[in-house]
């Protein structure tokens, strides 16, 4: 904690020498100051810590992925937010025709793992789930830890089980670190 400045010793109306009580907006700016250094420190040192921490623990965290399907014109590249928590779960973002995915995750090498997810794949309505997307992929973090690619397949299934439509692509991904105010 800061150490609160000196109070002001001005001769107040009297003619004594009392110390006087700092005003309001005098406090309320030794207060703002102090907590912005402290944020701003605090900020540092947190987006450090956890850049470090997320290089060291892998794959867990959040990451922006750009999502390349081969040899399909009728599915442009997109973005996605995907989130590996620390117990082996995969979750990604919808679409406007696709659930949110949910899946699992696992370590196959010292930068490498596997992801297996599923979303619903809505109607037009974007009201009744009429298949289920089902992909399986390999990603390989560079040696940093804040970017990595992956190769996937998918299959689109019927609510039944029966596969009606397959396809692959390739995904690059950075990591979502903490940006200090």
């Amino acid at each position: 904690m800061a150490a609160k400045p000196p109070a002001d010793t001005t001769k107040s109306g009297d003619g004594e020498g009392r110390a006087r009580r700092p005003s309001r907006r005098t406090v309320l700016g030794w207060t703002a100051g102090g907590a912005a250094a402290a944020g701003a420190a605090l900020g540092a040192s947190l987006a450090g810590e956890a850049t470090a921490a997320q290089t060291a623990r892998g794959i867990e965290g959040s990451w922006r992925v750009m999502v390349t399907v081969e040899d399909r014109a009728d599915i442009p590249p997109f973005v996605l937010l995907a989130t590996f928590s620390g117990d082996g779960t995969y979750v990604q973002n919808g679409t406007p025709l696709q659930s949110t995915g949910h899946g699992s995750w696992l370590r196959t090498g010292e930068r490498t793992f596997a992801v297996t997810l599923e979303a619903l794949l809505w109607d037009a309505s974007s009201t009744v789930a009429v298949s289920i997307l089902r992909a399986r992929m390999t990603v390989e973090l560079d040696p940093t830890g804040a970017a990595g690619v992956a190769r996937f397949q998918f299959d689109v299934l019927l609510t039944n089980g029966e596969i009606i439509d397959v396809g692959s692509g390739m995904a690059t991904a950075a990591r979502i670190s903490v940006q200090p105010l």
